[in-house]
């Protein structure tokens, strides 16, 4: 039985136990209003508890499609705040987005924050039993956040994840509109385990290496200096940092797979064996203790510093991935001593870097023809032509053909 006690004297209103039940959602708790007949000052204790499909239906447009919650508890909320009775002249109403973000646009100042956000304080506590984040499995975590002039401020979240840990203290700016997104600098995961998933889904856009391996398994941490993601449009991303990869195996895509192919041609020519590769022979990649740095702006992903060992070949990449998947990549390969050792006049060519730029997109990578071409160029100076120059140019000619 809801009681409503008002005490006249003191202009108090106690509303306990309140309650309101529906099919998805049931609110229980308490309200006390001072000076209810003028300008009433609003203290409510609430406990929410949502159905997992009306929570995720709340949440969906704030999350994005490559974050989803398991298991959100019960969540009490304090809420304290005038409300506007008896104030007369003052505007509770909320600004357009569309008038708001126009005036972003042109450059002039953001419009004030409504009169309500200014008057009105929540603070929130809830725990979730688990969490996917863009193919990372979390584990479960506790969450205070707190409401005060349009921002919504998370205390910094911890939690484990794919065997390590991730920290993370997001800030929400709901008004003046656009809604962004917020993430202070400092490091964001630590020693967590990279997977093919986890890899497609997070890594491969600072790491294109890793697009469409066979096989992914090492271990990586991250930091960033900067987040700011819009939510009316994701891609338009601003974010820097420093992703480190502390060990990595993997089993080339599609972009490294015509790499390699290029690599044991080479290598198999140059030992006198004109059949190509061995059937089946897959290279590996590797990496250990590297260190990539990233920036994400106007919709790609530049990184610079990757490098990885295709078997015991050197490689280095540097350019950037857009979130549409296009490529503009350049791999660098240095001439390995082994491929000259019986060419004496290319031997001052060893160390040499080899650019070769990728482009196309993930799924149908297209290493640049003009690249070849200087390839073969390098590896048909001087004596080195009577050798083996036909055979390579043959051979890359072939792999190379248009298909």
């Amino acid at each position: 039985t809801t009681t409503l006690n008002y005490q006249t004297a003191e202009d108090q209103l106690t509303i306990e136990p309140m309650s309101i039940s529906g099919e998805a959602l049931r609110v229980a708790g308490s309200l006390h209003a001072a000076r209810a007949t003028t300008a009433p000052q609003v203290v409510a204790e609430l406990d929410v508890n949502a159905s997992a499909q009306q929570t995720a239906s709340w949440l969906a447009p704030w999350l994005g499609p490559g974050v989803s919650l398991q298991g959100i508890g019960p969540t009490h909320v304090r809420a304290e705040g005038v409300l506007p009775y008896g104030r007369a002249g003052k505007s509770t109403s909320l600004p357009s987005s569309a008038s708001t973000t126009s005036a972003r646009r042109v450059g002039a100042a953001p419009a004030p924050l409504p009169d309500w956000t200014q008057q009105w304080q929540l603070q929130a506590n809830t725990s979730v039993q688990g969490a996917n984040l863009y193919g990372l499995p979390l584990g479960p975590m506790n969450a205070a956040v707190a409401w005060n002039e349009g921002q919504l401020t998370f205390d910094p979240i911890e939690t484990a994840a794919g065997g390590g840990s991730i920290r993370l203290a997001p800030r929400l700016i709901v008004m003046p509109a656009p809604a962004m997104l917020t993430l202070p600098a400092g490091e964001v995961a630590s020693r967590v385990e990279i997977s093919q998933h986890v890899s497609e889904e997070m890594l491969k856009y600072a790491a294109p290496v890793l697009a469409g391996a066979a096989r992914a398994e090492g271990t990586f941490s991250a930091t960033i200096d900067r987040l700011q993601l819009p939510l009316e449009d994701r891609r338009r991303i601003e974010m820097g940092g420093k992703l480190v990869i502390h060990r990595l195996n993997v089993t080339p895509g599609p972009m490294l797979q015509q790499l390699e192919g290029v690599i044991q041609q080479i290598d198999a020519l140059t030992l006198g064996r004109t059949g190509g590769p061995a059937p089946n022979s897959r290279m590996t990649l590797t990496a250990l203790d590297k260190t990539v740095e990233f920036r994400a702006t106007e919709g790609r992903v530049y990184h610079r510093g990757l490098e990885f060992l295709l078997d015991d070949v050197p490689i280095s990449s540097h350019g950037s991935v857009g979130f549409d998947d296009t490529l503009a990549i350049v791999i660098e390969v240095p001439i390995q001593e082994k491929w000259i050792r019986r060419q004496r006049a290319l031997q001052s060519l060893a160390g040499q870097k080899l650019e070769i730029p990728i482009r196309g997109t993930f799924d149908r990578p297209e290493l640049d023809p003009q690249a070849v071409a200087n390839m073969s160029r390098l590896l048909l100076e001087g004596a080195a032509q009577q050798y083996i120059g036909d055979e390579i140019q043959r051979a890359l000619d072939k792999l190379f053909k248009p298909r």
